[in-house]
């Protein structure tokens, strides 16, 4: 039985063909198993009842695309007023912190410190043109 399901993958539908073969089995030798290591027939009939539910249930992983894009939209914005939210209060931090470089470099994203790093080096480096 386990050779026959090894390839089996992990969806709903393998998980029924499997548990279904099983209670196949379990069902022709039931007499013989019945007491045996607390074995009880009634668990048979409940294989066979999980087996026909998961066959029966709606996949609900399966969403249509567009439902994904909602939901990803819907992730995409509440990200974006989390980022404004974030970059508000570094941005109060520092105002506040000015006089004290150390609390405010605590308050401020590193990123955003090399960034504003890297822009002012770019700023340095760059020759002004003669207006001639």
């Amino acid at each position: 039985m386990r050779e026959a399901h090894a390839q089996d993958g992990e969806s709903r539908e393998d998980l029924a063909s499997a548990l279904d073969d099983h209670a196949a089995v379990a069902r022709s030798y039931a007499d013989e198993m019945h007491g045996v290591g607390g074995f009880d027939r009634a668990m048979i009939a409940e294989a066979s009842n999980l087996a026909a539910t998961l066959r029966t249930r709606p996949d609900a992983r399966r969403e249509t695309a567009s439902d994904a894009r909602q939901k990803i939209d819907l992730r995409n914005r509440y990200a974006a007023l989390l980022f404004d939210r974030v970059a508000a209060v570094r941005s109060v931090a520092r105002f506040v912190f000015r006089h004290h470089p150390t609390i405010a470099r605590e308050a401020t994203s590193a990123w955003e410190r090399n960034r504003r790093a890297a822009s002012r080096r770019k700023k340095k480096n760059e020759t002004p043109t003669d207006p001639k």
